[in-house]
């Protein structure tokens, strides 16, 4: 049975905060009871039998874990009690206190909320999909090596618990099995191939695709990956529950073949070896030599495009490409509709399925595409112009190899982990830094009752790499002393994921536990939570000339995720000095002693540093270069990628922070932060829309932006009778209430960028929890309160029996085509609504 570890460190691994926020998963056969691994077997029977209708896990295995080690008793089974009609205060407080006390069950001991954070579904397909060319090399490397005792290599496999990512497992199985039978086949062992492969068919489609996310349509670039991955898993072309593997390849043929892939899955396809870097456009490395003062300089991007743009640019200088074995070449025939040898790279270049074409390329960037690839690359390819890629590859890989030292070798996300730990290993197999990335490589796994999955925080790109880092991690082991090294290795590979937003749920989850006006009750969770935030506050800025490195200022901020990672978000930072704001008004001997004023004041510094002169804020750092520039997103699948747009969001949230220190610290820099907020507040007034709504960027849709503004605005004083954004907010949240009480937006809302109902007229509970706080603020108890008893009514009578709340749709977003999974929203938001509502609408009570 899989057992979820917090928070424990490993060879190899730095940290400067104890590993606060880490997760690591292991597998031990004699873990659990057998009542709880048939609560587990029975789980995931549900989940596959209703998985069309039920899209996403409930984190049943974690849950159960977590209820167990703080001595509560998850029954999953138990009734709920009749349908409430009656709402009264005394109602209210009984389910909040049920809501409660499940949702301190499941905190881990170092204050946080373990959970799954599911994203794109072509992850996991990376994250295996180059495993034939670990089988390739390691079966050589075994080969070479033969005259060492396999007692010796028995011995040191046998004692370890494979935790976190997939590849542990199945790496130390085929050390064995490939020695004595040199298979090509066999890569993971019995439990972790089932449950990547239970989880890949489980979102299956009906027609045999993948779609980018679960809730998606089928798409070629989750088809494709995900077929490679079941291929690299063992599966053969004929396997599948319900012919899977047959429906697959007929959807991806039917669709054009492989050859209509986006450009990232070009990329990977490339690299893997079914795909030829000729029918990639140029990412030419030496965009990085261009001065600062041109807009596509890579420096002036947003950071998470070009963190993944610049080790794309290396791979492509590089044109790397791992062996070619006798899997890939049956793949090169298995998803193209034509032979290999015949297809028309250069025509496959603009090649996209319509599928997966939500930012088709504009007119102007193939002709410039065009210019790249028959004139550009010759030319840079040409001595001595050639030398310009010498020197550009150089300096890229001393910038990634900076950009590891200072994420702790976790990068801003799964994408530059990937990308940036290959370029590692091209550059120096043996060097400490690819030690150092190694110990990383499993921090993205997570095990649900829907299977095991690479768990993301943005963007595509995931750990196929990961199997190259055992390849030469191998390679290193048996040069030197295998019985020692390989142990050593395999420990720190076996490590946490660290990008699934605990800091961000933490710092939400404190508010809505204070909004419930019983904190004495909630000491304990409470105090664990305030730990949590402050040990996770970044306490240094990046090294050296970081501002050199395009790196803005992180003393005092907060990351998405952990500490270690060290990349400073501002809506993060916000959120975690509200809630640090609201708990230093409670004695310390309830929630723990508050923060040192000189770190509030850090807070403050960076949250200054990162407003724009628009008056808006962004995400991780100013905006560096032109909207404009847009016009050349090449990724096909995401929108607004290129440059750091600002948002309400992230507005709202330095707003509300901004004024809760003005509060406390009254002379701190007060000119500034007045400023601040008002350039801030005007930004959030122009950005409304003509119906009222503000667009949500990170969640769905028009709820979620509209609850920020209306939270930013009412921090400054407006309210429904002096503020005409706010009585035009009201009318747009109060026309778009269902029959049934409750909101329920879909994540369409965020792609066609157009309100949009889930199916059927269906509620949400986290959009019904966003509505009701956003109609609060801004005086709905005053007028009319029956809009908020209908939805107050709703999220109470979904309560589940042993005080959790039913997990549903998406209900985060990334790039407006990429909708997340918060697993703690479900918790966090109704708790926050309902303590709202107890205090203001049945305050008479």
């Amino acid at each position: 049975m899989w057992k979820l570890k917090i928070a424990e460190g490993g060879p190899w691994l730095k940290s400067g905060n104890n590993h606060i926020g880490r997760e690591t998963w292991e597998f031990d056969q004699n873990n659990g009871s057998r009542e709880e691994r048939e609560a587990v077997d029975a789980a995931r029977v549900e989940f596959e039998k209703n998985r069309f209708r039920t899209r996403h896990s409930s984190d049943i295995l974690a849950r159960m874990q977590l209820a167990k080690e703080n001595n509560f008793s998850l029954d999953l089974q138990k009734p709920k009690d009749e349908t409430t009609a009656d709402i009264n205060s005394t109602t209210v407080s009984e389910i909040l206190k049920s809501a409660l006390t499940y949702f301190s069950a499941i905190q881990a001991h170092d204050g946080h909320w373990p959970g799954d954070f599911p994203g794109p579904l072509f992850t996991t397909a990376t994250m295996v999909r180059y495993s034939m060319n670990l089988t390739f090399l390691v079966t050589n490397i075994l080969k070479l090596y033969a005259p060492l005792s396999w007692s010796c290599i028995l011995y040191s496999c046998h004692p370890f618990t494979f935790t976190g990512h997939s590849y542990v497992y199945f790496f130390v199985l085929q050390i064995i099995v490939l020695y004595v039978t040199e298979s090509l086949g066999i890569m993971l062992s019995s439990e972790h191939r089932k449950e990547i492969r239970r989880y890949l068919y489980n979102r299956q489609n009906i027609d045999g695709g993948w779609g980018l996310h679960a809730e998606g349509e089928s798409s070629m670039l989750s088809s494709a990956l995900n077929y490679i991955a079941l291929r690299l898993l063992g599966e053969s072309v004929d396997d599948g529950p319900d012919m899977s593997m047959p429906k697959a390849r007929k959807w991806i043929h039917d669709h054009g073949g492989a050859t209509m892939i986006p450009i990232l899955g070009k990329v990977w396809l490339s690299v893997l070896g079914v795909f030829e870097w000729s029918g990639v456009n140029p990412i030419p490395p030496e965009f990085f030599l261009l001065p600062s003062l041109v807009p596509i300089q890579p420096g002036r991007l947003w950071s998470h495009f070009r963190m993944a743009f610049i080790p794309m640019c290396y791979l492509y200088g590089k044109k790397f490409v791992g062996p070619i074995t006798e899997l890939v070449l049956s793949l090169r025939e298995e998803l193209h509709t034509h032979p290999y040898e015949k297809i028309n790279w250069k025509q496959a270049r603009r090649l996209c399925a319509k599928e997966d074409a939500y930012h088709p390329h504009t007119w102007l960037q193939e002709c410039l595409s065009d210019c790249l690839y028959s004139f550009g690359e010759p030319f840079l390819a040409r001595w001595p112009v050639s030398y310009m890629r010498r020197k550009a590859l150089q300096q890229i890989a001393e910038f990634l190899k900076y950009e590891d030292e200072n994420s702790q070798y976790i990068c801003i996300g799964a994408a530059q982990k990937a990308l940036s730990m290959l370029c590692c290993w091209i550059e120096n197999p043996n060097s400490d830094a690819f030690k150092h990335h190694l110990a990383r490589v499993a921090d993205f796994l997570w095990v649900g009752e829907d299977g095991m999955k690479v768990r993301v925080n943005v963007t595509c790109f995931i750990t196929y790499v990961s199997a190259i880092n055992n390849i030469i991690s191998l390679q290193l082991c048996i040069s030197v002393k295998l019985n020692c090294t390989l142990k050593l290795i395999l420990n720190g590979i076996v490590h946490s994921k660290v990008c699934a937003g605990q800091l961000w749920d933490v710092a939400f989850a404190v508010q809505a536990i204070l909004a419930c006006n019983i904190a004495e009750e909630s000491g304990s969770t409470l105090k664990k939570a305030h730990h949590f935030i402050k040990a996770s506050q970044i306490v240094d800025n990046p090294s050296g000339d970081f501002s050199r490195r395009y790196r803005h200022i992180s003393k005092g901020g907060w990351a998405f995720q952990v500490a270690d990672q060290g990349w400073q978000v501002s809506d993060c930072t916000a959120e975690a000095l509200k809630a640090l704001l609201l708990l230093s008004k409670f004695p310390s001997d309830i929630v723990g002693d508050q923060m040192e004023t000189c770190r509030f004041h850090d807070a403050v510094n960076i949250l200054l540093s990162l407003q724009n002169p628009n008056g808006g804020y962004g995400t991780w750092e100013l905006a560096r270069t032109y909207p404009w520039m847009e016009i050349f997103n090449m990724t096909e699948i995401y929108a607004d990628i290129m440059v750091e747009h600002q948002y309400v969001e992230c507005t709202s949230s330095v707003i509300q922070a901004l004024v809760l220190f003005r509060e406390k610290y009254p002379g701190h820099r007060r000119d500034e932060v007045e400023q601040c907020i008002t350039r801030a507040t005007e930004f959030i007034e122009k950005l409304q829309n003509d119906d009222g709504s503000w667009f949500g960027s990170w969640g769905i849709c028009f709820t979620y932006g509209t609850w920020f503004a209306i939270e930013g605005l009412s921090a400054v004083g407006q309210c429904y009778n002096n503020s005409t954004c706010m009585r035009k907010a009201c009318k747009f949240l109060l026309s778009k209430q269902l029959r049934n009480g409750g909101w329920g937006e879909s994540h369409l809302s965020s792609r066609t960028k157009a309100y949009t109902n889930l199916d059927g007229e269906k509620s949400h509970i986290v959009n019904t929890a966003w509505a009701m706080l956003a109609l609060m603020k801004a005086g709905q108890v005053e007028r009319d309160p029956s809009p908020l008893h209908k939805a107050a009514r709703l999220i109470i009578n979904m309560q589940l029996g042993n005080g959790d709340f039913p997990q549903e749709e998406m209900i985060g977003s990334f790039l407006k085509n990429g909708p997340l999974c918060y697993m703690a929203y479900r918790n966090i938001f109704p708790i926050w609504a309902l303590g709202e509502y107890h205090k203001l609408a049945l305050k008479s009570d």
